[in-house]
């Protein structure tokens, strides 16, 4: 069993889509290695180019690098580190400070600029390393704005997506909306219940509900409209005093 005492060697895979491949990258980076040269995989699905996504994986390849237990980062493609410019430079400092060399599978030609005399080796490989970097932002770029330019908008109609899919954000569960009123119905206040109920996005990833959607569960909770056509005005008073309470 190879362990990380034993083997400085990583490899790094991301897979942003289900229709990526995570054993293609790793036979295209075995290849890069020789036969008996021990290796570490660490691999996740998610994506690198929002700021607000959790990478537990990446973040632990960082702290490797910084304590400097890895020699040699074996990826892909640049871009499977990250598709932000700014954040991938980061990295690759983070790198060259721990004597951490990075090899790229698609972008193998600066295996020879680094065979070339100082101080061109570095000048070539910061030149190129930095193009990369920031066409894989512009390519992320561009994906998002024609997804954005293909949704397709009609007034009275739910907005779809290309595919003919409603467009934005997915839908609260049933159990989560049962699970928002019931605690509601127990008398905890809207901070309360955000503590306690959680919500996954697609890549099942938890975190706590927004007090807006709790807000909007409870309201719903009481009927279509708080009005007082549809309710007595105490009642309505009631809850109102009551949403006025927890959002404080």
């Amino acid at each position: 069993m190879i362990t990380p005492q034993s083997a400085t060697t990583y490899f790094y895979i991301r897979c942003s889509t289900k229709l990526q491949d995570a054993t293609l990258q790793i036979s295209n980076l075995i290849s890069m290695i020789s036969p008996d040269e021990k290796y570490i995989v660490l691999q996740e699905n998610q994506s690198a180019f929002k700021d607000n996504v959790k990478r537990p994986v990446y973040d632990e390849l960082v702290r490797l690098v910084k304590n400097k237990k890895i020699k040699n980062l074996y990826v892909w493609a640049f871009d499977r580190l990250h598709r932000n410019y700014k954040r991938l430079q980061e990295f690759f400092l983070i790198c060259k400070m721990s004597d951490c060399v990075i090899h790229s599978y698609n972008e193998k030609f600066l295996e020879d600029f680094r065979k070339m005399p100082p101080p061109y080796n570095e000048m070539f490989e910061t030149f190129m390393t930095t193009l990369f970097g920031s066409m894989g932002e512009a390519e992320s770029r561009l994906k998002s704005g024609r997804v954005k330019n293909s949704v397709v908008k009609k007034e009275g109609e739910i907005t779809k997506s290309y595919k003919g899919n409603k467009w934005g954000r997915k839908n609260l569960s049933v159990q989560v909306i049962n699970q928002v009123r019931a605690l509601h119905g127990q008398g905890y206040s809207l901070r309360e219940i955000c503590k306690k109920v959680n919500v996954y996005d697609r890549n099942n990833n938890p975190r706590p509900i927004s007090k807006s959607s709790v807000f909007s569960i409870v309201h719903k909770s009481y009927g279509s409209d708080l009005t007082e056509n549809t309710m007595k005005k105490d009642e309505t008073e009631k809850v109102k005093e009551s949403v006025r309470e927890s959002l404080n």
